[in-house]
């Protein structure tokens, strides 16, 4: 069986938009998962992006709910 991961990164809501409408570079996120994948590893859980405010946080509210529900639902795809 081919080793899971799981990535995530963080991201300010205005970077996520604009790079929405400019067709920009994925994340590092995605760049880290598609490299993973092309490695034949296993890919539990889309790639989640956390946002914050600003450059260093705080995070932007309701996304440490989202984050531990993606925790979990990591936690159980690795039992």
């Amino acid at each position: 069986m081919n080793k899971p991961f799981a990535a995530f990164d963080t991201e300010n809501p205005e970077n996520v938009e604009q790079s929405r409408i400019q067709n920009k570079e994925w994340s590092a996120a995605e760049k880290i998962a598609q490299k993973l994948k092309e490695k034949k590893m296993n890919q539990l859980l889309p790639v989640l992006k956390a946002l914050v405010l600003g450059q260093k946080g705080p995070l932007v509210e309701g996304e440490i709910d989202r984050t531990k529900d993606y925790a979990r639902q990591l936690a159980a795809k690795l039992k």
